[in-house]
């Protein structure tokens, strides 16, 4: 599935469809007001999908020099 396009023959006109990193290649390559609309919506939809996906857990490890205790915080 490496092709940008795919066209099609219908009944009196041919259609191109172009594959989502193209649209978005092309979004980021043209400044216009749709565009600049597209981009953030884009940018909101990846935001929003990364939030919502499950979490791995992450270890915070703090070392104060000055101190011999060392803080270990599991979240």
């Amino acid at each position: 599935d490496g092709d940008v396009t795919t066209t099609e023959k219908q009944d009196k006109s041919i259609v191109t469809y172009y594959n989502l990193e193209a649209i978005i290649f092309l979004s980021f390559r043209i400044n216009t007001y749709c565009t600049k609309l597209f981009r953030e919506w884009v940018l909101n939809s990846l935001c929003e999908y990364k939030r919502l996906q499950e979490k791995k857990p992450e270890v915070l490890v703090v070392f104060n020099p000055g101190s011999n205790r060392t803080t270990i915080s599991y979240n």
